[in-house]
Order: structure tokens, then sequence, then C-alpha cells
């Protein structure tokens, strides 16, 4: 039996329930992989080969014909699933996000002996973090890291400069209209004939990219005045969609960074969003968000959401697209190596 109030992660009455009994193998392994990286049993999941015997999905959604089943545990430090450990036909398997291998399916390690699949796993772990990669036992990289996507996905949410420069790289003019162009500025030619129409196309157009530049300069400045000072994210990972557990954390962007968040509380990680404590000062922003949203998906011919959490957290699948409402200061984006360890992110702006 294990000890429940040392190797739980639990924040409810049913402290310490896996609904699944462990096997003998699974419980050693189990300890030893929380004795050895310092982690806590989370939950246990559901998850299922497709396609072959060797292919293993934690999307228990998945249409493609499932050919076996297997309990997994998710092992994890503050909420996160750091670790995806489980045992089936005597074989022992461990996933992380994390490429685990270089050919083959890289989300995981497997062996038929317990110490050569740890062994194995702590070696290429070691190795990814070694060439500069996310260590996937360091659950604070998770968020702050530049080596991740979050919070460059947030800054460029925020100041739309990937929509605007795409904007003003796309501009274009027809070909007399830049040959004339053209000639002015090479040849210098003060004997070409401008057409009125001609030269109303570039004012215009010199008139769009002005405005363009101008946008990009007033999102810069937002978000510099918003993001440098402390704001709110609450994370949900893909895989426990079964439950209402939030985890919030509280960062600032880096100074002079785009890229680096900077986490300024330890992340919490509560059982419903109701039981932490700022909630009251998230609800009233976090409902126009959710109003907001709404509407959005109406008009969205690809995108619905799946589920929602205290409608908050937005499950978009592999289709979610980043994005921000500046009325109500309030974002979305996902993140993960592999889509079974795919973080659902919403960051709230001048909550305090």
């Amino acid at each position: 039996m294990i000890d429940k109030k040392h190797y739980y992660f639990e924040l409810d009455a049913n402290r310490g329930t896996l609904n699944h009994q462990l096997t003998a193998s699974e419980e050693t392994f189990i300890l030893e992989l929380c004795h050895k990286y310092d982690l806590k049993i989370l939950q246990s999941m559901d998850i299922r080969t497709q396609w072959s015997e060797q292919y293993w999905t934690f999307n228990s959604n998945d249409s493609t014909q499932n050919k076996s089943n297997a309990k997994a545990i998710i092992l994890t430090k503050h909420g996160f699933p750091n670790l995806v450990a489980w045992v089936h036909d005597d074989t022992y398997f461990i996933s992380a996000n994390a490429r685990l291998k270089e050919r083959s399916d890289g989300k995981y390690l497997h062996s038929k002996r317990m110490k050569d699949v740890i062994r194995k796993f702590d070696k290429r772990i070691k190795y990814v973090i070694s060439i500069g990669n996310l260590d996937p036992l360091n659950t604070q990289e998770w968020v702050s890291s530049s080596l991740v996507n979050l919070p460059k996905k947030i800054y460029e949410s925020v100041t739309k400069n990937n929509e605007l420069e795409g904007e003003y790289a796309r501009v274009s003019l027809n070909g007399a209209s830049l040959h004339l162009l053209l000639d002015k500025a090479l040849a210098n030619n003060e004997g070409v004939v401008r057409p009125s129409n001609i030269t109303e196309e570039w004012k215009q157009l010199y008139t769009t990219l002005n405005y363009n530049k101008d946008k990009q300069q007033e999102g810069n400045l937002y978000a510099t005045e918003n993001l440098h000072k402390p704001f709110y994210i609450l994370s949900k990972p893909l895989m426990t969609k079964g439950n209402d557990r939030v985890t919030v954390t509280k960062v600032k962007m880096r100074e002079n960074s785009k890229h680096k968040l900077d986490i300024l509380e330890v992340p919490v990680t509560y059982r419903t969003l109701e039981d932490c404590p700022l909630h009251d000062k998230f609800r009233p922003q976090l409902m126009m968000w959710a109003m907001h949203s709404e509407m959005e998906w109406k008009d969205s011919a690809y995108i619905t959401p799946k589920w929602l959490v205290n409608n908050v957290i937005v499950d978009y699948g592999n289709h979610g697209k980043a994005q921000f409402d500046e009325s109500t200061k309030t974002g979305f984006c996902s993140e993960g190596f592999t889509s079974d360890f795919e973080i659902m992110y919403t960051y709230l702006l001048d909550v305090d």
C-alpha cells in the first residue's frame, strides 16, 4: 500500500484515490520514479495503442481503431504532467514532454526490465538538457523558458506583430505602378509622366504602410506596459481534462525580453478555480472573456471548443491558435512538445 501522504498529489477529500488498483510491478515502478525524481502521483488515465502495438496515444477520443488498453500514472511536481509511466504485458514504459528517441516514436521509452528503462530515461534526459532543450522535470521551465513558445506566443498575441508584419510584407503594386516608382527612384527621370491613378495608388500604399508601422509600435508599447508588470497564467494539461484542476502562476515578462517570463511565485494547483484565493479578482475578467470567446466560436467555421473548465480554459485540440482580447485583457494559447503533453493556458493581464 502506497503512503498517500507522501506520494500523492491530491487536493480534495478523495486524497490518494487513483480509481485504479496498482499491481505489484506498477507500485514498485511508480515509487522508484517518485523517489528518484522527487515526484508525486497526480492521477491515473486510460491510454491506448493505435495503428500498432508499439504506438501509444493518451488521447482517448482518437478516432483511429484502438488495439489494446492500459492504465498510465501521471507523476507531477506542481500539477503539470512531468512524467507518465505504465506497465503493459510485463513491459515498463516512460513518457515525458521531450524527444526520448531519435528514431521511431520518440515520445516514450520501454524495456522488459524496470531498471533498464529508468536508466535509459535518465541518460536521455541528461543528454536532452545538455544540448539546450527543455528539462521536462522542471515545471517552471515549462512556463518561463525561452526554449518553449509560451512567452513568445503571449507576446505576439498581445502585440499582434506577426499579423501586422505579415500584412506589411504582403503589400504589393501592379507592374506599371512599380515600374514608374523604380524609374523615378533609380533613373531619377523627372520627365516621367505619372498618371493620377498611379499617384493615388502610391499615396494609399504609403498611408497603409505608415499605419501598419504605427500599429506595430503601439502594440510593442502596449506589451511593455502590460507584460512587464505582474500578470497571471491559468494552466490546464490536456491529459487531465477529466477534472477541473487549474494551476495558477504569477509571472511577468523579463525586462528587455520578448521570449522569456520570470516566475514571481511558485505555481499552485487548485482542485477548482473557485478554491484559488484570487478567484474573486479573476471572476469578472473571466466572465467577460468567456462571453467574448463564445461569440468568436460562433463565427468560426473550423474552431469549436470541446470543453471548458470553469468557463476559463479552452480545449481547441490541435487546431487551436493563440488569441488575445484587448477589451478584457485576457488571452489563450496552448503549448507542448507533443499533443499528448499539450498544456492549455489562459492569461489575465492587469489583475492587481
